[in-house]
């Protein structure tokens, strides 16, 4: 009968001084402990830097479109302020134009405020520095003491001229022109 054996069986023929000896149990146990524990160490910083890593690319992908966001903002603050500036140059052109005209609302209520019950204006014309009105009064003292409030308002008025009086049918008809004061 033949012993047939699956496994190969190796003789170690040196002498026994150089022989190498085994290893004992837990100088094995604590480099297998050892290579385990780096292993999982290596793998859950492996796995902690992915996570950083990947949440890093997230932080920029937010951050690329905050910051295309902040400049379409800035795009559209930009044309606002010119706009602004625009609008502010309009204004100041107005306010010029403002400043070097007559004051008409404070003119024509001094005009109404002097004028006496029993005077009527018919027509007015304004120009640049000077008003030009004809009307008609009941008498002349009506007359004389609208021009004589007129003279009240020298900020206003520097003087005030008839071009016209004539009685017809019991009336004064008159044509009467102010001068403005251009300061």
């Amino acid at each position: 009968m033949e012993l047939k054996s699956f496994y190969p069986v190796k003789l170690n023929l040196l002498p026994i001084q150089y022989r190498v000896q085994k290893t004992p149990h837990w100088v094995r146990l604590f480099f297998t402990v050892l290579l385990i524990g780096a292993s999982t160490f290596t793998g859950y910083a492996v796995a902690i830097l992915n996570f950083r890593i990947d949440l890093v690319g997230l932080t920029i992908e937010t951050l690329e479109r905050e910051a295309a966001y902040l400049r379409e903002l800035n795009h559209r603050m930009q044309e606002v302020q010119q706009e602004i500036h625009r609008i502010e140059g309009r204004v100041t052109i107005l306010q010029d134009l403002v400043l070097r005209e007559p004051e008409w609302l404070n003119i024509i209520e001094a005009i109404g405020v002097s004028m006496p019950p029993d005077l009527f204006l018919e027509e007015a014309s304004f120009g640049p520095d000077h008003i030009s009105f004809s009307g008609y009064s009941v008498s002349i003292f009506s007359l004389a003491s609208f021009i004589e409030s007129l003279s009240g308002y020298r900020k206003y008025f520097t003087s005030a001229e008839f071009q016209s009086l004539s009685l017809q049918e019991g009336m004064y008809f008159f044509t009467l022109s102010l001068e403005l004061n251009q300061s």
